[in-house]
């Protein structure tokens, strides 16, 4: 309760040292490429899909969205973008967050530093945190600043704030490795804990797994790395285990050993990060 009142009073703070910082320039520093989007109404929704996401009265103070309009040939069919506006109009806006839609049929899986929001039948929902610095050194923009960016990089925080008719209930208990869905694997939880299988998993993450009946472990490795996942009583390292000739480990081993990022939604979903 103290962290939110100390915030409400920081942003109160900001907001008085503040004057009207878009009169007269609604698209300071933003290129042509893109059309601005009313957020006075609190909510904005997509052109492609049934999609809509509610706006904080806070947001309609300091942020400003626009909608970057594609090429033909883009395989995303909507990108929308928050920027954060400086008091100090002598400091460029700030690029805060990209949300992207895109045809199913045509989404790459290798993009880098996306994070999967939602999938359905059709469309893939992404997000990307931009971090970019800020320039002013005003006290008012760096309370604004800060505050804003731990918002956007919260997921939960974010699709708490949107809505996607198709996409609910269509993904349970499933394994999401940079935004793509493993098919046919499942997690489970044990104690609070996700566990995840260790094959499909690691494969698609990029390493070579292959298992050794001597050693009663399994290797997973890639070039200038290599390690040995036992599953014997006697040498494991981590819990783990074997549910229809399938050995399924802690999301720990993930974090701790690969050096992932792991998140779980209430769902039972699971989003591992490279």
């Amino acid at each position: 309760m103290k962290k939110y009142i100390f915030t409400a009073a920081l942003i109160s703070f900001a907001m008085l040292l503040t004057v009207n910082v878009f009169a007269g320039e609604p698209s300071r520093g933003i290129v042509s490429s893109s059309k601005a989007i009313d957020l006075s109404g609190g909510e904005i929704e997509a052109d492609t899909c049934d999609f809509s996401m509610q706006i904080p009265p806070e947001w309609t103070e300091y942020l400003r969205a626009y909608q970057e309009y594609l090429p033909v040939d883009s395989r995303m069919m909507e990108q929308i973008e928050f920027y954060f506006f400086p008091l100090d109009k002598t400091s460029k806006p700030i690029r805060l967050v990209s949300i992207n839609i895109y045809d199913k049929r045509f989404f790459m899986e290798n993009a880098t530093g996306w994070k999967h929001l939602f999938e359905s039948e059709n469309y893939v929902f992404t997000v990307y945190a931009v971090d970019e610095k800020l320039e002013s050194n005003l006290k008012a923009d760096m309370i604004l600043f800060n505050y804003y960016k731990e918002k956007f990089t919260d997921i939960n925080y974010l699709k708490g704030l949107m809505k996607f008719p198709e996409a609910e209930n269509t993904v349970e208990n499933s394994v999401i490795i940079d935004s793509v869905i493993l098919k046919d694997v499942v997690t489970f939880n044990s104690k609070n804990v996700p566990y995840i299988p260790v094959r499909k998993s690691c494969e698609t993450l990029g390493y070579n797994v292959s298992w050794s009946a001597e050693k009663e472990s399994i290797t997973i490795s890639k070039p200038g790395f290599a390690l040995d996942l036992g599953v014997g009583e006697d040498n494991r390292s981590y819990n783990i285990y074997l549910l229809d000739d399938t050995y399924y480990v802690s999301a720990f081993f993930f974090t701790s050993a690969l050096a992932c990022g792991i998140e779980v939604d209430e769902r039972g979903n699971v989003y591992i990060t490279k």
